[in-house]
């Protein structure tokens, strides 16, 4: 269960050390991480090799993705938009596929406060890619950075409220 908390760290925090977008916590690390998780516990996940296969997708694009980031501006471009919203569907279909783990929870009220945090964490996102594509641009440059900052303070909160009651709920699971 430790691959799989951890991955989700690379996978929902974006630390960038310089304006480069040199990112501390790649979403490459991320899906390495899950992709072990997956197949450590294969055996108590359902659909395993579809998620196996999904993560492994993203892994590759994952990596075309940081070296584009690397060398070039993505920030605001379709291929920027399209991962983040691939990478929201692929971790939804990883966390939906780990949910047979709950079966096996000694505890259930820490798995669904995770669940609500995700659900508020996935509306939150898109509502944030719709804002960045299409209503921040032709906004005044103070008032998008305004609403930039509330989207991603909240985001953070939530992100950190989801991790904490996932790995809760992740103590309580029995895998015996």
């Amino acid at each position: 269960m430790g691959p799989m908390f951890a991955s989700l760290i690379f996978l929902l925090f974006d630390l960038n050390a310089t304006s480069y977008e040199i990112d501390i916590l790649p979403d490459l690390l991320g899906w390495v991480l899950l992709l072990i998780a997956t197949v450590k516990l294969s055996g108590y996940i359902r659909n395993a090799r579809y998620l196996k296969l999904t993560e492994a997708a993203m892994l590759v694009f994952s990596v075309f993705y940081e070296v584009r980031a690397f060398f070039g501006e993505t920030a605001g471009d379709i291929i920027s938009y399209s991962y983040s919203l691939l990478k929201l569907v692929c971790l939804t279909f990883a966390l939906y596929c780990f949910t047979s783990l709950a079966e096996r929870m000694k505890e259930k009220a820490y798995y669904n406060a995770a669940k609500k945090c995700w659900l508020a964490l996935l509306a939150l996102e898109v509502l944030y890619l719709l804002l960045a594509a299409f209503i921040i641009p032709i906004l005044p440059e103070s008032a998008g950075l305004s609403i930039t900052q509330v989207i991603v303070i909240t985001l953070l909160f939530v992100q950190v409220l989801f991790l904490i009651f996932l790995r809760k709920a992740q103590k309580s699971v029995d895998l015996k």
